[in-house]
């Protein structure tokens, strides 16, 4: 059976897990019994899809891999009929109710069959989860479940959380949807400002390179486990360099220049949010890779923070514009 359908052993360990019960807590039924002949048996359970599988199915998550939507993460046990009342009533049963509806049950199945060190184990991973109770639901349960693959699902999955909001903050800035006060410099101030800004652009890629290199420790070794705690601390910072940039483009968007300068302030505002247009790149090569499967040799993924074309030199032109402005006294303050 192939993505994004969930394979028979997928299957197994959903129904299993679940003690064959529906993990509606509000139905709970048992979903397997005898049949009227004796070499059959009775199932009314189904493994449901909390992200849909397919564009026409509810709940659908376009950002996800077919490889995502099969793995155990976005699985659920429930009886047919509880599997039918959530998808027609999506918004009654979003996603994170779901989830929960599948922590709560795993929970209690634990509690009735569940040795007194497996209820600890449980324990102790619930008191994991708890610095990342701030993430979306799936990507706790990717936490939780583990799957295979999971270092690089869960990279893919905190880069789109963390970075999401920053990235639709630079589109509606570059739309001209955010206005702020403008801020008004000393004459003294406003050279030693703008001379820094380009330091500030370059510095990104150093950094970025770096972050590369502890994403992959993060990762771990072949053959080990990824560090949970790492990988979100790595995908955070990543968050954080995105933030940064965009704080160039606020503070020279909003900020006044004398006359002459006007070019080399849009330059600056331009070539940041240029730089952020490679940051979806890193979480989408991450979720080709997982669909590749199975892996095989040394993949390599370029992070490079470009500019436009001829931006170098077009600022030095609008740079020397305005210091010739400034010398011929045409540009007040």
């Amino acid at each position: 059976m192939a993505a994004p359908d969930f394979s028979k052993a997928t299957i197994e360990i959903l129904s299993a897990r679940s003690a064959l019960r529906c993990n509606n807590p509000d139905c709970d039924i048992l979903t397997t019994g005898p049949h009227s002949a004796d070499d059959k048996k009775l199932s009314i359970g189904e493994a449901a899809h909390i992200y849909g599988a397919r564009p026409s199915e509810r709940r659908y998550r376009a950002a996800m891999t077919d490889v995502e939507r099969a793995t155990i993460s976005n699985g659920i046990w429930l009886c047919r009929n509880c599997h039918g009342e959530i998808d027609k009533d999506p918004n009654r049963f979003p996603p994170n109710l779901i989830f929960l509806w599948k922590a709560h049950h795993e929970r209690k199945v634990l509690e009735q069959v569940g040795t007194k060190g497996d209820r600890l184990r449980r324990v102790a991973e619930d008191e994991a989860l708890l610095p990342f109770e701030h993430l979306p639901a799936f990507i706790r349960q990717l936490i939780r479940d583990k799957p295979k693959l999971w270092e690089y699902l869960l990279t893919a999955e905190l880069l789109d959380h963390y970075c999401g909001p920053v990235l639709r903050q630079a589109k509606d800035l570059e739309r001209g949807l955010i206005l702020k006060q403008i801020t008004m410099l000393p004459s003294h101030s406003f050279l030693p400002w703008l001379s820094k800004k380009p330091s500030e652009l370059l510095a990104v890629p150093i950094a970025i390179q770096g972050l590369i290199g502890d994403l992959s420790q993060a990762w771990g070794k072949p053959g080990e486990p990824g560090d949970v705690s790492e990988i979100d601390h790595v995908c955070r910072l990543f968050a954080g360099l995105a933030e940064h940039l965009v704080r160039i483009a606020e503070d020279t968007k909003f900020t006044f220049v004398p006359a002459g300068f006007e070019d080399a302030r849009d330059l600056m505002t331009i070539g940041a949010l240029y730089s952020l247009r490679r940051f979806p790149e890193l979480p989408q090569f991450l979720r080709k890779l997982v669909a590749s499967e199975p892996l095989q040799g040394t993949f390599n993924f370029d992070f490079v923070v470009d500019l436009p074309d001829g931006w170098g030199e077009q600022l030095e032109d609008a740079l020397e514009k305005g210091y010739q402005a400034l010398e011929q006294g045409e540009s007040p303050w």
